[in-house]
C-alpha cells in the first residue's frame, strides 16, 4: 500500500466531504445541534450536552459517511477510473475509513470546545471517539457492501444509527435503555465521559468493559465485512480485491 496514493485519495475524499451535500448535512448536524442544546439548555451541565452531541456523531459518521462516500463513488461511476488507476480495494477503504476518522475527530473537537467541557478530559475525550469510530467503521463498510447507492445506504444505516444513539442517550433515565446500553460500542461516552465528567478516567471497571464492548463489536463487524466482502465485493474489479 503506497501512502502517497492513499494521501491522495484521502485529500480528494475530504474534499468530497465538504462538497457533496448529503454528506455535509451530515457533517454539520451534530455541530449545530450541539450548538443549539448549548443555547437552550442553560440548566443542564456541558457534560450532558457533550455527552448528547458525541452519542449522535458516533452514531451517524462512522455509519452514514463510510457508506455515503463509496456509494458517491457508484454513483458518479468512478470505480472503473480508480482502478484503471492501479487503486487497489484496500487503499480505496482505508482511504475512506481514513477520512471518516478524521472528520469525526474534527466534528468532536469543535464540539467540546462549543460546550465549554473541562479542558483536563479533552485528551481522553478525543481517546474515546477515536476507540468508538474505529468500532464502527466495519458496520459501515458492511453497510457500503450492502448498498447500491446513497439513497440504500442511508435507508440501511438508519436503524444502525437509532440503535447505537438512542439506547446510551436515554439510559440515564431509564434502567432498561442502561442495562441495553452495556451491549453497545456507544455506551463508552457514556460510561467514561458522562459518568466522570469532571475528570474523565479510563481505568475504571465500567471503563474497561465498555471499551472490551468496542473490541468485540469491531472483531464480529470485521468478521462480518470480510465474509460480505468475498462474496460480492466492494465495487472495484474483482482483481483489485487485495
Amino acid at each position: 500500500m503506497k501512502i502517497k496514493k492513499l494521501y491522495t485519495l484521502m485529500k480528494k475524499d475530504i474534499i468530497t466531504c465538504f462538497t457533496d451535500i448529503n454528506i455535509l448535512i451530515m457533517i454539520a448536524m451534530p455541530v449545530l445541534f450541539c450548538i443549539f442544546y448549548t443555547m437552550i439548555m442553560t440548566v443542564t451541565g456541558s457534560g450532558y450536552i457533550l455527552m448528547l452531541c458525541s452519542l449522535f456523531n458516533l452514531s451517524i459518521t462512522p455509519v452514514c459517511i463510510l457508506p455515503a462516500l463509496i456509494a458517491d463513488e457508484k454513483d458518479k461511476g468512478t470505480l472503473i477510473t480508480l482502478y484503471r488507476a492501479g487503486v487497489r480495494n484496500r487503499e480505496f477503504i482505508c482511504a475512506k475509513m481514513g477520512t471518516v476518522i478524521i472528520i469525526t475527530l474534527i466534528i468532536a473537537g469543535s464540539m467540546f470546545w462549543t460546550t465549554r467541557a473541562n479542558t483536563q478530559s479533552f485528551f481522553i475525550y478525543l481517546i474515546l471517539n477515536l476507540i468508538v469510530s474505529a468500532a464502527l467503521l466495519p458496520a459501515g463498510a458492511i453497510v457500503a457492501v450492502l448498498a447500491k447507492d446513497q439513497i440504500s445506504a442511508n435507508v440501511y444505516s438508519t436503524s444502525l444509527v437509532l440503535i447505537f444513539m438512542a439506547c446510551p442517550a436515554l439510559s440515564v433515565e431509564s434502567d432498561v435503555c442502561k442495562q441495553f446500553s452495556k451491549i453497545l460500542p456507544t455506551n463508552v461516552i457514556v460510561e467514561i465521559l458522562f459518568h466522570n465528567e469532571k475528570e474523565a478516567v479510563l481505568f475504571t471497571r465500567d471503563g474497561l468493559i465498555s471499551i472490551l464492548v468496542c473490541f468485540l463489536w469491531f472483531v464480529l463487524e470485521t468478521l462480518i465485512f470480510l465474509y460480505l466482502y468475498k462474496r460480492k465485493g466492494i465495487g472495484l474489479d474483482h482483481r483489485a480485491q487485495s
